[in-house]
């Protein structure tokens, strides 16, 4: 499936996490920037980067990342994961050029160890700790990586994302709003000037791709403050506080938690000649995912049967940079059309764990081949897989590329069986939310069987007796990421069955609300099922520019309203909107006194800090 909402999120971190490409943050425990917390209550001096060619320091960095995943899904292959990434070093820094719109720095971490889940691995230690290079725009924004050759892809993804983790675009202003780019898209910042030198900057919500078709995307809230030095290029310091919190129908849950901080060392550094010379490499272009050396020789079929066999092994026994090995099998299967049967039978042949099987769909998805597509339908459609790994072959069908009309037919099959209570397949619906994701992609590549695909889930989502079988063609249709479906998904909001209600609120909030905004206002005023309540006020949230009529009807119910998920998605509108609508923080203040769920008192404390 298109990875509906959180499976996207999920997936994407996952991948992140594994590729050591995460947005690395850090922490120092008791430590904050000098008159952190001091407001200026006037715009008394000039807000602005130094920038000096030669300008010399180091940084104190240290990390504290924590990815937390589980779902109540059936079947589900990693329910309960938690990932903990750390990172400490000092951060060497050097302005090698200065101009008047931009900056070139050197840059390189020394003394640096990274730990996942307690483990830390010394040859990537040492990769991280070459030099590279940013051009910065004068405001801070980093503009441009420069790596050198033999540094892989994933290593260079942690060094980008550890800079981005402290970029800022200052602006001489009291307040300001930027857009920005992340590992994981592009987010909306606000900034919040506090004296001369002392910023707050506050994440306020990612912002979709231009020109592609929506996704859900995830809640994140973040706390920054940045402090600047007349004495000192770039940054003197900046602590970030963290979380991105996402959900979806199947009951998947991601959370992210990153804490971080960066200070410069007491004292002008002076670096040494050899290290002013190592930032003189000619920079290298990116490579592929996965590169880790030189191509090798065409291997023979049966040569590449044994190295397959011994990458799977290795992946098996892997407790770290287990992507290094998911890559290497991808790549193998490219190279020949008999490999992902084969891989399928290796896999139950040398008993492998339950992490490395889930891994092993993942190798097919990402070799996508129709031979790959063509061994994943012979798990779907036989009896001799097990739940789980049918799910995972699903799951990995919808995420390839360029789906052959056999897969797509294959899904529909298993989507259909569904329809029937007598032979009833459980992972019915899996297929039918994985056509919504390949729908998806038919729309990318424009593909002219999006058409009968797209009118085929609209039949299935208006169709039949089964409230629940429609639901799932419902959530399927969101899934396509569609927007022009919206006109047809927003009557089912009326619809006799609360499943289809709430697909149908879920769904229009994944393809943009503002269309649908009168809609699932009306619905909101007279719904009477909480569980449907919760999932109209949750696709409300991305509404752009609600109606003052909206804001009174959300300011007059949040306060009675018993369903804790509508009652958190509710605060979110109010609180997304104070600028706007200024009277909603009366009704926030209220109820953060009378409010119980604790986790819906720090989501409005968060939101009434942030627009102070």
């Amino acid at each position: 499936m298109k990875r509906a909402t959180a499976w996207a999120w999920a997936g994407a971190a996952i991948v992140l996490i594994a590729a050591l490409a995460v947005s690395v943050h850090a922490w120092r425990a008791g430590d904050a920037p000098p008159d952190a917390g001091a407001a200026a209550s006037r715009h008394d001096g000039a807000l602005a980067l130094r920038w000096h060619a030669g300008s010399e320091q180091q940084y104190d960095v240290r990390t504290d990342s924590t990815f937390r995943m589980n779902t109540t899904a059936p079947g589900a292959a990693q329910a309960g994961q938690t990932i903990a990434i750390e990172l400490e070093g000092v951060l060497d820094f050097r302005t090698l050029e200065a101009g008047a719109t931009d900056a070139l720095v050197g840059m390189r971490l020394s003394s640096v160890t990274l730990r996942i889940s307690g483990a830390t691995d010394a040859p990537t230690n040492l990769a991280l700790g070459q030099p590279f290079r940013v051009r910065f725009n004068a405001n801070g924004m980093p503009a441009l990586f420069e790596f050198p050759a033999g540094l892989s892809r994933e290593h260079r993804d942690v060094l980008e994302n550890l800079v981005r983790t402290f970029q800022v675009a200052l602006k001489d202003e009291p307040t300001w709003t930027t857009q920005e780019p992340s590992a994981n898209g592009v987010y909306e910042a606000a900034y919040l000037r506090k004296g001369v030198a002392q910023v707050e900057k506050t994440k306020k919500r990612y912002l979709p791709a231009a020109e592609a078709p929506k996704d859900a995307l995830p809640d994140i809230a973040s706390h920054e403050t940045l402090r600047i030095d007349a004495r000192r290029d770039w940054i003197a310091a900046m602590t970030v506080e963290e979380t991105v919190r996402s959900g979806d129908p199947t009951g998947l849950a991601v959370e992210i938690r990153n804490r971080a901080s960066i200070e410069v060392r007491p004292g002008l550094a002076t670096q040494a000649r050899e290290a002013v010379d190592a930032w003189r490499f000619v920079a290298s272009a990116r490579p592929a995912p996965g590169s880790i050396g030189p191509a090798t020789p065409p291997l023979t079929p049966g040569q590449a049967r044994e190295r397959m066999r011994a990458d799977l092994a290795a992946l098996d026994g892997a407790t770290q940079a287990r992507h290094v090995w998911v890559h290497r099998l991808r790549d193998l299967l490219l190279t020949d059309g008999e490999l992902p049967a084969a891989l399928l039978k290796a896999m139950d042949d040398q008993g492998v764990s339950d992490r490395t099987r889930a891994d092993v769909y993942l190798v097919l998805e990402l070799a996508g081949t129709p031979q790959a597509q063509k061994a994943l339908v012979e798990v779907i459609s036989g009896s001799a897989a097990t739940p789980t790994d049918r799910r995972r072959a699903i799951v990995a069908l919808a995420g390839v590329a360029q789906p052959t009309t056999a897969s797509i037919e294959a899904l529909w099959s298993l989507s259909r069986s569904g329809t029937s209570e007598r032979g009833r397949d459980p992972t019915a619906g899996t297929a039918t939310l994985a056509l919504g994701g390949v729908g998806q992609r038919l729309i990318a590549s424009q593909d002219p069987r999006y058409a009968s695909l797209r009118a085929d889930l609209l039949s299935g989502a208006l169709g039949g007796a089964d409230s629940q079988q429609r639901a799932s063609f419902v959530y399927a249709l969101g899934n396509t990421g569609d927007a022009s479906l919206s006109s047809a998904i927003a009557p089912l909001l009326s619809d006799s069955a609360p499943a289809v209600r709430s697909a149908a609120a879920q769904s229009l909030g994944t393809l943009g609300t503002d269309a649908a905004a009168d809609a699932l206002v009306a619905q909101l005023r007279q719904e009477r099922v909480a569980t449907v309540r919760g999932a109209i006020a949750e696709a409300l949230v991305s509404w752009t520019s609600p109606t003052p009529s909206a804001m009174a009807t959300i300011r007059r119910d949040i306060g009675g309203e018993r369903e804790e998920r509508a009652r958190l998605a509710m605060a979110q509108v109010l609180g997304r909107n104070l600028l706007a609508y200024p009277e909603n923080r009366a009704t926030l203040e209220a109820l953060m006194r009378t409010e119980q769920n604790e986790q819906i008192r720090r989501q409005v404390a968060s939101l009434l800090a942030a627009s102070r």
